[in-house]
């Protein structure tokens, strides 16, 4: 991909794909190569997070909403957004494939309409349910007698279903005036609004969109719940406002998402109608500030988890199966304690002498001195010392608690999960031990990892018979 053309030439908003005419020729950009690549890269790396915890994060909500609560009012607030939050992350490696390709479109013009759009759909039908979630609380505080006799399941679907409606409404404008403009000379593809035949976007559609983006999805849904959580404030006092668990969850929603979404309204602005100085750093800021959008997808399933107790117990109470070696009863238990003697025999004790044994012998043969200077050998003994030291834990907690007594059991069971990590840790640590014992890793870093690995195992068998060989002749 030509580099002069994506910092010099397209400086495009990653929120719109509609800014080629924010740069200027005649003006030095004020932004420097590296920051620009610092923002990608950290972008890059928020998108990845978000990604890896929100696709299962809203996965598990949308399971636990969907299928194991008690279907109510709330839970179906919970599924929505989950929903929409789910869509989102889903979008997120597209996102990530043309920051790499340096916004290169490579998906044809039907893709064009609906990736980009999939942000949009979900900022809309996330604050739109929010808003709901604002008013069904305002109706059950201000009014609530009205909210006994018509807040109801179908009243709660249908204002979902609503919601998503004016979502997609809203956000069909971006889907159609997008378009894919292909640059014969740079061998470059973008996605953006309508072009003209240079390929620069319509200044006055672009920021119109963006005027109905921050209005619609931002401003207006702020004023709205804002003044409904005002009202509850009001009606029930500070102190009973604020100890409402089902409120605190909420409010911390809310406010996630304002926050996320704020920078992306103010950098999207700013490159709309900002100075080409101004326009320039919200053009560098941009990546990061659509990254955070992004974040804003992931959050709603942890607030869930670490505010919420009807989702922790739900799922407790619903999903108490264990992975047991024996039954609860007295025969079982036997066998499996005659199990643990087995492992810690076979797997540890005969292992290690037979290793220290044979190391022994070895050591006795070829002479202190020459045992300690093989690179194998030290790189092997290395490997059996952090063997054992990672298993020993292992097996000395599972002894405990198989024989020992009650206090003394209480405690190996607590420590027991880490035991267990510490006995899994050991299989990350050869390669470690492969490459930092062998002395020669610092003069030869540049090394390809092939050669490391082939120069680290190579056999010594040979040159250990040989100079044994050589002792015995000598002695002779």
């Amino acid at each position: 991909m030509n580099q002069t053309f994506s910092d010099d030439y397209i400086n495009e908003s990653s929120s719109g794909y509609d800014c080629p005419w924010c740069f200027n020729e005649s003006e030095t950009d004020p932004v420097s190569p590296e920051v620009k690549e610092s923002m990608r890269i950290l972008s890059l790396v928020i998108y990845c997070l978000t990604f890896l915890l929100g696709v299962p994060g809203n996965m598990f909500v949308v399971y636990i909403a969907g299928m194991k609560m008690k279907r109510t009012v709330n839970t179906i607030w919970f599924l929505n957004l989950a929903t929409a939050d789910l869509l989102c992350c889903l979008s997120i490696p597209f996102s990530v494939a043309e920051i790499l390709l340096e916004h290169h479109w490579p998906y044809g013009s039907v893709m064009c309409k609906i990736l980009p759009s999939v942000i949009v759909i979900n900022m809309f039908a996330s604050v739109f349910t929010l808003n709901l979630i604002s008013l069904d609380r305002f109706a059950q505080v201000i009014t609530p007698v009205w909210a006994q006799n018509h807040r109801n399941l179908l009243i709660a679907r249908l204002s979902c279903a609503t919601a998503w409606l004016l979502a997609l409404s809203l956000s069909l404008p971006f889907m159609l005036l997008r378009q894919i403009f292909t640059y014969e000379e740079f061998n470059i593809t973008l996605c953006t609004f309508h072009a003209d035949e240079e390929g620069h976007s319509n200044r006055a559609t672009s920021g119109r969109l963006s005027i109905i983006r921050f209005v619609f999805g931002f401003l207006v849904p702020l004023v709205c719940i804002t003044t409904c959580y005002g009202f509850i404030a009001r009606k029930l006092g500070r102190s009973h406002f604020h100890s409402g668990r089902a409120f605190r969850i909420m409010l911390a929603v809310i406010v996630a998402f304002f926050l996320c979404w704020l920078p992306y309204h103010i950098v999207d602005l700013i490159i709309m109608y900002g100075e080409n100085s101004s326009s320039s750093v919200a053009l560098a800021v941009d990546p990061l500030a659509v990254s955070l959008a992004y974040v804003n997808s992931c959050l709603n399933p942890i607030l869930y988890v670490f505010m919420g107790q009807d989702f922790k117990k739900t799922y407790t109470e619903n999903n108490k199966t264990y992975c047991l070696h024996f039954q609860h009863n007295e025969d079982n238990y036997k066998l499996y304690r005659r199990l643990s003697i087995i492992r810690f025999v076979f797997g540890f004790l005969v292992p290690l002498v037979c290793i220290t044994t044979c190391y022994g012998f070895i050591a006795r043969k070829l002479g202190r001195s020459h045992f300690h200077s093989g690179r194998a050998f030290r790189i092997m003994l290395a490997v059996i010392v952090a063997f054992f030291l990672c298993w020993l834990p292992y097996h000395i907690v599972d002894l405990i608690i198989m024989y020992g007594e009650g206090s003394s059991s209480s405690v190996a069971l607590a420590v027991d999960p880490l035991a267990v990590s510490l006995a899994y840790f050991n299989s990350c640590l050869n390669p470690v031990l492969y490459v930092f014992i062998w002395h020669d890793f610092k003069s030869n870093v540049k090394l390809s990892l092939r050669r490391v690995f082939e120069r680290v195992f190579s056999e010594e068998g040979t040159q250990i018979s040989q100079t044994t060989h050589s002792q015995q002749m000598h002695s002779l």
